[in-house]
């Protein structure tokens, strides 16, 4: 048990909840998972689905709670996946996942395959309607092949400027250089 303030992580994946850990590890709360994980929003743009989330989950557990809406946005498929680039190909791994986008893009030649990574954070407090959102935003490339064994989702195939994948950063790297990461940053602030 700690005595610092506790902060539910308002998301049904693990596997998006253990980054947040990772990149609120430095913050002064307790992280904690929530008991019933928020649905997402069937659409909506990044910040409206990460409030509905944090919203959600700070009223149904009395708490403040953050959520993380990331994606890719490739501009040779009509910056698609974008805001719903968790259900693209959803249910497959990771790995599978990144074959698809490839396959999408197989005519599509190097120089051509220009991506953005857009993530936003929402940190909600229960009882307030204000709802803290930071947006953020990388210039990416997809590359001919997956690389990298870090992170998760597209990161394999998710390639930004300095020419290495999210996927071939280390973690610190990730949190500090990832659309993820940089989207959280200026919350941290709002938890001290």
């Amino acid at each position: 048990m700690t005595d610092q303030p506790r902060l539910v992580l308002a998301s049904a994946d693990p596997v998006e909840r253990a980054d947040l850990r990772a990149l609120l590890a430095d913050a002064p709360v307790e992280c904690v998972d929530p008991d019933t994980p928020p649905d997402s929003p069937p659409g909506g743009d990044y910040a409206a689905r990460a409030t509905h989330r944090a919203r959600a989950c700070a009223e149904a557990t009395g708490e403040m709670a953050i959520a993380l809406c990331a994606g890719i946005e490739v501009y040779p498929m009509d910056l698609q996946p974008g805001a719903l680039t968790e259900t693209f190909h959803a249910g497959l791994p990771d790995a599978d996942r990144c074959q698809a986008l490839l396959q999408r893009l197989a005519q599509t030649p190097v120089g051509q395959r220009i991506t953005v990574g857009r993530a936003a954070a929402a940190l909600a407090t229960p009882g307030d309607p204000n709802v803290a959102v930071s947006m953020s935003i990388i210039e990416c490339e997809i590359p001919m092949e997956p690389r990298g064994e870090g992170g998760y989702g597209l990161d394999a195939v998710t390639q930004i400027l300095n020419g290495k994948t999210l996927a071939e950063l280390d973690d610190d790297e990730r949190n500090r250089l990832g659309h993820r990461g940089k989207a959280v940053r200026p919350l941290l602030s709002r938890l001290g």
